[in-house]
């Protein structure tokens, strides 16, 4: 093969991999919600990051602190905030989630596989909860363990609704 072909080839190879790691740091922030946040208190705490289609526009996140105080941020694309609440849940919510917490077996949850087709393959949502729970993290993927049809985890899903609307009314 002549030489100029394979400078070509390498040359497309170095524009493709500088391409590539552009786009990367462009779409990911790197920051989600619950990153602000961190607990190592015991109790109840838990981060919730949605992730799919809304990657393009960009996604929200949630995190929900022992204390029942929350903060929600929605993304664009890129690391511009569009959206920004915190406040504090109504106790009667946020103890509605820690009993859903103590019935929940986090650890049999982990060891579950699941087995349906990622709804994010399609551009729908998936979503990534990081739980503490009396001091002990688990990180939960409703594309990676069996999360369907799991109290806690549909309540959590939830939120996304309820803080979307809060913010709609509140036009921030």
């Amino acid at each position: 093969m002549p030489k100029h072909l394979y400078v070509l080839f390498f040359i497309t190879f170095i524009l493709g991999c500088v391409a590539g790691v552009v786009i990367l740091l462009q779409t990911k922030t790197g920051v989600f919600a619950g990153d602000e946040n961190p607990s190592a208190e015991t109790g109840f705490s838990v981060g919730v990051r949605m992730y799919g289609g809304c990657m393009r526009v960009g996604c929200p996140s949630y995190y929900i602190n022992p204390e029942g105080e929350y903060t929600y941020i929605v993304r664009s694309a890129g690391v511009q905030t569009d959206g920004f609440k915190k406040g504090t849940l109504p106790s009667k919510a946020y103890t509605s989630l820690e009993s859903l917490a103590e019935t929940t077996n986090f650890r049999a949850i982990a060891q579950t596989v699941f087995t349906g087709e990622c709804p994010s393959t399609y551009d729908g949502a998936a979503y990534t909860f990081e739980v503490d729970y009396d001091g002990i993290q688990y990180t939960l993927d409703s594309c990676t363990q069996q999360l369907e049809g799991k109290e806690l985890f549909d309540r959590l899903i939830e939120y996304f609704r309820i803080f979307e609307t809060d913010l709609d009314e509140s036009n921030v």
